[in-house]
């Protein structure tokens, strides 16, 4: 048995370390950070998306077992900046792009997806993913789930890239239904996307672009004109 201290954080559960009334912002996400014990702090990160709240939630709770104040902590969030194509957020010609395209792997792309619904706010949501590499003899099983979470998901569009995103393509296809009519395209890498991408994209449209670093994704961005 473990007999050292258990700190525990989270957001719908009650824990030790919580994040209240949390809310969207133009560069990130804002909430009330919870330490029992120890009060609490308004903190506004400069990193979108419920998961770095989690991640903040969980570098909190390591900070104050090492005894930083609630003052502290909040000091450290609120300093800390995202790197490039992880989750970045700009304008360009009226639409909202998210470029997580450094990496991907199902797990992650799942919840950029959950993310790019949560932030979509009734506008049409458009999902660009590139092939998951490294992943073997899961492959082609992990990128038809993929196709098929982004149709019961309610993404708008997808548009898959590369040879194993196709199988996700059409996995979400045949997983179309009455309720989950989502526009597929297929391209078969990067170059071929960027050249086509500003024909299928709408002024308000919200875009997330991810995939593995070996697809280079961040290449379609330079295919949505101004």
């Amino acid at each position: 048995t473990f007999d050292g201290q258990i700190i525990t954080f989270g957001i719908n559960n009650e824990a030790r370390v919580m994040a209240r009334d949390i809310s969207t912002t133009q560069s990130g996400s804002a909430f009330t950070l919870d330490i029992k014990g120890s009060g609490s702090a308004s903190v506004r990160l400069n990193v979108h998306g419920l998961f770095n709240v989690y991640n903040a939630l969980a570098a909190a709770a390591i900070c104050f077992s090492l005894g930083m104040s609630i003052d502290e902590i909040k000091a450290a969030l609120e300093t800390y900046r995202a790197f490039p194509m992880r989750f970045e957020v700009t304008e360009k010609g009226g639409i909202t792009i998210i470029n997580d395209s450094y990496n991907a792997n199902p797990s992650s792309v799942r919840e950029s997806v959950y993310e790019l619904r949560r932030l979509s706010a009734g506008r049409r949501c458009v999902a660009i993913l590139g092939d998951m590499r490294e992943l073997g003899e899961f492959a082609d099983d992990e990128h038809r789930g993929t196709g098929e979470m982004i149709t019961e998901a309610g993404v708008d569009v997808f548009i898959a890239v590369g040879e194993k995103m196709g199988l996700a393509a059409e996995a979400g296809m045949k997983a179309r239904g009455e309720k989950t009519l989502t526009e597929i395209f297929m391209f078969p890498d990067a170059n071929e996307a960027r050249g086509k991408v500003s024909d299928i994209l709408e002024k308000g449209d919200i875009v997330l672009i991810k995939g593995s670093r070996s697809m280079a994704m961040e290449k379609v961005m330079e295919g949505i004109t101004d």
